[in-house]
C-alpha cells in the first residue's frame, strides 16, 4: 500500500487556530457543516465557537461569520 501524496493537512484551520481567529480566549470548537456562504462542500467544513455573545463560526480559509446564511437563491 502507498501512502497518500498530499504534503499538508486537508483542514487548514486547526482547532486552535479557529479560536484565535474568532477572538476566543476559550471553548470547544467543534466542526459543522451545512450548505451556507461559508461552505458549500462537505470536505470544507467549519468551526463553531460557542461565545457569550452566541455561536462565531471560522471556515477553512480563516473568516469569521456570526451566522451560516443559505448559499444562494433557492438555499
Amino acid at each position: 500500500m502507498r501512502p497518500l501524496a498530499g504534503t499538508r493537512a486537508h483542514l487548514p484551520i486547526t482547532a486552535a487556530r479557529a479560536l484565535n481567529l474568532g477572538g476566543a480566549v476559550f471553548g470547544s470548537p467543534r466542526l459543522v457543516w451545512r450548505p451556507c456562504r461559508a461552505s458549500q462542500a462537505m470536505l470544507s467544513p467549519i468551526w463553531e465557537i460557542q461565545t457569550a455573545g452566541g455561536p462565531i463560526y471560522i471556515d477553512q480559509q480563516g473568516r469569521r461569520w456570526t451566522q451560516l446564511g443559505p448559499a444562494g437563491p433557492g438555499g
